[in-house]
């Protein structure tokens, strides 16, 4: 292996036990970019997704290369669980969920995600917001709903804007502004 490859190794699963889950799936992603085949890159992205379905494609991909490994079989069987759990709640809890959520296809690693629609409120909604001020793109609210859905889904949740700072689109700076231009909207409509 490569010292660069080891290098960037150590650095992600460093970033990982300090809780820096984002960071170090980033700096695994640079590790695959050198070496696609690399299993601990890839053994350690199953374990930090918070999406079972894309783990289980992970471990499914290693278990077929090795077999007899009880570690990724152990692993492979547990975010199978998490996946037939997740289909199971997906298709009762969210079958009618509005506009702007986000459902996982049962037996699937995709996710259904209908666009929030621009809506006629007088004051929008953060994520729409943050696109009218131009701070981000419909591409990156999407993945900020996603993540917030997941988080949400591990007993982990978190507002959308903590999301965004948290996946770097935001600056804490820029959402404490937005909220605030926000709240002075909101302001402004309730005393029409």
């Amino acid at each position: 292996m490569q010292q660069d490859v080891i290098n960037l190794i150590n650095q992600a699963v460093n970033e990982a036990h300090l809780g820096h889950r984002q960071q170090s799936q980033f700096i695994f992603g640079k590790v695959l970019e050198r070496d696609p085949q690399n299993e601990i890159a890839l053994l350690w992205l199953a374990c930090l997704t918070p999406n079972p379905f894309v783990a289980v494609d992970l471990l499914g991909g290693l278990f077929k290369r090795n077999p007899a490994d009880e570690r990724v079989s152990a692993y492979l069987k547990k975010a199978r669980a998490r996946c037939a759990e997740l289909s199971v709640n997906s298709s009762h809890e969210l079958k009618a969920a509005p506009p702007g959520t986000f459902r996982l296809k049962a037996s699937s690693s995709a996710y259904e995600y209908r666009d929030i629609a621009p809506s006629n409120r007088s004051v929008p909604y953060l994520g729409e917001f943050l696109m009218q001020e131009g701070y981000i793109t419909q591409h990156q609210l999407n993945v900020a709903l996603r993540t917030h859905y997941d988080m949400a889904l591990r007993g982990q949740p978190k507002r959308v804007g903590e999301v965004l700072v948290q996946l770097g689109y935001l600056t804490p700076q820029q959402l404490e502004h937005s909220l605030a231009l926000q709240q002075s909207a909101s302001s402004e409509v309730n005393y029409r």
